[in-house]
């Protein structure tokens, strides 16, 4: 009996024994963190450490993590700055939730002084590009103090930032993330403000997300107000625009396209994003004295350049306010460039109707263009325009005016242009005009004579090559078919 007992009681001791040092290594889990450091390190596809690990047990179970540092992938040099430094990382883990859906489920997330380092070397090589495999389900997140500081060598980008999550506005519970950043963007000292609301846990596709982003250049604001939906997959966004500045042209630099010189501006509309189509609707345009409205969609394509679907409809437009799209180079205007594009300057300043400023239409092939526009009242500038209605199609840098009518008084210009750039920066031009009814008076008071009377009737056929309109035309063959006399 004696030796019954004796056995029971080692059996007891040895398995509380067992126990009390299971318990040990569950809730003390620094046997992990070895674990726990190559699995990161493996799915990240760079090195990732951090100093300490504990394990909280309850409903959620809590796992907090400190000094988690995520470094830069192979290539970069050792003394660079990591990717990722998190001063303190708490996650709520839902076990009874993840077992249920089979999938890892996080009730939720709290980051103490996050500070981000993405960088783009000139080479292009990128050390945030991170493996996307781990898609867990989050709840709360609560972010606080963060900072990062994003360099991109090929936008000429350095931007410095502030984020964290604050309580939204609105629903009691809501929370949102907010930032704010100030650098250069495209070698444009820039300041931004972003505010979006943050997803559910149960990450619906259909989930609707409020989202607000405000932009300042030295010349240029622009700001969107709208929603995104689906923020885990290819989703839609939508929202209001505004573009303001003193002159298009300004934006060369910031968007990499080409724009007119032109005096203050300012667009508005509607803005809808999904499957890599941007469309924009309920569009107004105020340029200087010049109105217009209308819309557009453009398709992005992987390895194309864009493909642009434009309409556009003006009850006024003043010639003075608008500069050539083909007369200038990308890229911020000279000074004297600038204050010739301001709405005070004198219609008169030039007598010649033919340009001899080089034409530049090979900088347009950034973007395939289909552009269909009207024009109901035409004033201002030395061109004799009344009215104007055209379709331009710009291909492969090659720009066609298709369908042109051009109203001068009671007569009308018609036809087709064709412009097609060539490798020693001139222009391979073919034009088929009709003209019906057009004032001879007004066209020769227009390049700046005095005389001249009757109405000019016939068709145009001329083909010319040249970096000018006045070069083109000089040296250009063609027939002139008159079908009345002057």
């Amino acid at each position: 009996m004696a030796r019954r007992r004796a056995v029971r009681w080692l059996l007891c001791s040895g398995l509380a024994a067992i126990a009390v040092i299971a318990g040990t290594v569950i809730l003390t889990p620094y046997w992990i963190v070895p674990l726990i450091e190559r699995y990161a390190s493996a799915s990240l596809a760079r090195p990732v450490t951090f100093r300490d690990l504990a394990l909280h047990w309850g409903d959620p179970t809590t796992l907090i993590a400190d000094d988690i540092v995520i470094g830069n992938p192979p290539g970069f040099a050792r003394d660079e700055e990591p990717l990722a430094r998190v001063a303190r990382l708490a996650v709520g883990i839902d076990l009874a939730a993840s077992l249920r859906r089979h999938a890892v489920v996080i009730a939720s997330v709290e980051i103490e002084q996050p500070t981000i380092r993405a960088i783009e070397t000139e080479d292009g090589q990128e050390n945030y590009r991170v493996p996307s495999a781990f898609h867990p389900r989050i709840g709360r997140i609560s972010v606080l103090h963060g900072r990062a500081h994003i360099s991109l060598a090929g936008l000429r980008t350095d931007l410095k930032l502030t984020f964290a999550t604050e309580r939204g506005p609105g629903e009691a519970d809501s929370t949102r993330m907010v930032a704010e950043a100030r650098g250069k963007f495209a070698g444009e000292p820039v300041e931004a403000q972003f505010a979006s609301g943050l997803p559910s846990i149960s990450q619906d596709t259909s989930e609707i997300l409020p989202i607000e982003m405000a932009v300042r250049s030295e010349s240029t604001q622009a700001s969107v107000k709208g929603t995104v939906q689906g923020p885990f997959s290819p989703g839609r966004a939508t929202g209001d625009f505004l573009i303001a500045g003193p002159n298009m042209a300004l934006l060369a630099p910031l968007t990499g396209a080409s724009f007119p010189i032109t005096p203050p501006y300012k667009l508005t509309g509607k803005l809808d994003f999904a499957s890599e189509v941007y469309r924009i609707t309920d569009a107004k345009a105020q340029i200087g004295r010049s109105e217009a409205e209308g819309g557009l969609t453009v398709t992005t394509r992987p390895g194309r350049r864009p493909e642009i679907t434009a309409e556009a409809l003006s009850h006024n437009i003043d010639l003075r306010d608008l500069g050539s799209p083909v007369e200038s180079k990308p890229g911020r205007p000279p000074p004297q460039q600038a204050q010739a594009a301001r709405p005070e300057r004198k219609s008169s300043a030039s007598p010649r109707v033919l340009p001899h400023e080089p034409l530049h239409v090979a900088k347009l092939d950034w973007a395939d263009v289909h552009l269909t526009a009207r024009a109901q009242r035409i004033q201002g500038g030395s061109m004799p325009l009344d009215n104007l209605a055209v379709g331009i199609d710009i291909v492969d840098g090659a720009m066609t005016l298709h369908q042109l009518s051009i109203g001068i008084g009671q007569g009308r210009i018609s036809g087709d242009i064709r412009l097609m750039p060539r490798a020693d920066e001139t222009l391979q031009t073919r034009a088929d005009l009709q003209f019906e009814r057009v004032d001879v008076s007004r066209l020769v008071r227009a390049s700046g004579g005095s005389q001249g009377n009757g109405a000019l009737n016939g068709a145009v056929h001329l083909a010319g090559t040249g970096r000018s309109i006045a070069e083109i035309l000089g040296g250009a063959d063609g027939s002139l078919i008159s079908r009345a006399g002057v």
